[in-house]
């Protein structure tokens, strides 16, 4: 049923209304357009003026695959000045290696999906594997968290979903027999497991070797057990043969040495 007119509703009277509404409407459109024109560039009044910072925060880059990349082989990421790239690789064991340098670290073709790391003792992810690099060999405190998602995501993308945890195997010191090292085979050694931190001749950023007066077995040691920021080499990574040679070529980078 439709309903009829209201009682003591006068039609003249609403339509007076209504054009006092319009009329009224009209000037606050002209007070309004008035203020945008006397505004600066018409800019709004909640907007910021020209020049001025932005209104809110501003919003970071999403973590990616490419910068996880970029932080993997970026030696300026911690005041050790190494990369990830200078302990690990990150490649297909099947396909080869792509240089011939000998790292400290293992490959990290399948690091996301091992499920621990560091022997057990770490088992949120690869990211807070990574921190304990970060802030034992880099010099860091604490990844920047959209660097460490970049860093887990750029491991993911080489890594299958599920593989077995790789084991840290320490070597005790005084195992490398000191006195059959051959400095002759330790030079080109050195370029490719201490080159990189040591730069040629040991007077890189990895601590000045010919000015060191250590002994060959003190040498041979730091190179089992790490120091400082040093990593130790492991006993899958060099064997005691190659960590005497490497011993007597830095031994022999000291002054007055033969």
């Amino acid at each position: 049923m439709i309903a009829g007119p209201r009682i003591g509703w006068d039609p003249l009277a609403t339509r007076g209304r209504s054009r006092s509404i319009a009329l009224g409407a009209g000037a606050i459109v002209g007070v309004l357009f008035v203020s945008f024109i006397a505004s600066p560039h018409g800019a709004r009044a909640d907007q910021p003026a020209a020049g001025a910072g932005p209104a809110g925060p501003v919003e970071t880059a999403p973590p990616t695959t490419r910068a996880g990349e970029q932080f993997f082989f970026n030696r300026t990421v911690g005041p050790g000045k190494v990369a990830c790239a200078d302990c690990h690789a990150i490649s297909n064991p099947s396909l080869g290696p792509t240089d011939d340098l000998i790292r400290a670290g293992h490959n990290l073709t399948d690091a996301f999906g091992r499920g621990s790391w560091w022997n057990g003792h770490v088992t949120t992810d690869c990211g807070e594997a990574a921190e304990v690099c970060y802030r034992r060999f880099q010099g860091g405190n604490e990844i920047d968290n959209v660097a460490r998602v970049s860093l887990v995501m750029f491991m993911k993308s080489h890594s299958v979903a599920v593989s077995s945890p790789i084991l840290v195997m320490r070597v005790p010191p005084g195992r490398a027999p000191i006195n059959e090292g051959d400095a002759a085979r330790g030079r080109d050694l050195f370029r490719r497991a201490c080159g990189v931190c040591h730069g040629e001749g040991g007077t890189g950023a990895g601590g000045g070797l010919a000015s060191s007066t250590k002994s060959p077995k003190e040498i041979a040691d730091i190179i089992r057990t790490g120091e400082e920021r040093m990593p130790l080499f492991q006993g899958d990574i060099l064997a005691d043969d190659q960590v005497a040679d490497l011993a007597a070529y830095a031994w022999s980078l000291q002054p007055g040495k033969p």
